[in-house]
């Protein structure tokens, strides 16, 4: 994935954010889940730039050269740790134990939900049900 082709997937995602803010109360549920693929759109990215770009000598997620538009407000905090994350997942043809790729998937969840509170975007559960709220204005 190139980062011309990673600055537009990022570009769409803020577009999606900034539609689920504004419509939100027409319906909050499909602003909700607007939102959510938005987020997941961010994160297939995310796991497709950390397996193209590797890491460097130091072990450290190399970034796109030059880096997309919006990464250093909405990507660069997080990139480290969760490329690092899913990095740690091995190729199709490399087993890996259940439990495994189950702690993988729950440190994810975790990088996901606190970059989403990062860019402005309070999502949770409560009495059973999922809440959004967007704090910023504009994404």
């Amino acid at each position: 994935m190139t980062s011309d082709r990673s600055s537009g997937i990022c570009i769409r995602v803020l577009r999606e954010l900034n539609a689920a803010r504004r419509s939100w109360r027409e319906d909050i549920d499909a602003a909700l889940r607007q939102t959510m693929s938005a987020a997941n759109d961010m994160f297939r990215v995310i796991a497709y730039l950390a397996a193209e770009l590797g890491s460097n000598d130091q072990g450290r997620p190399n970034r796109p050269d030059p880096v997309p538009e919006g990464w250093q407000t909405y990507l660069e905090d997080s990139w480290d740790e969760s490329a690092s994350t899913y990095q740690r997942l091995r190729a199709v043809d490399e087993p890996m134990r259940t439990d495994e790729i189950a702690g993988i998937v729950g440190e994810l969840c975790v990088i996901a939900g606190a970059w989403l509170g990062s860019i402005g975007v309070d999502y949770g559960f409560t009495g059973g049900r999922e809440y959004v709220f967007w704090t910023n204005e504009t994404y």
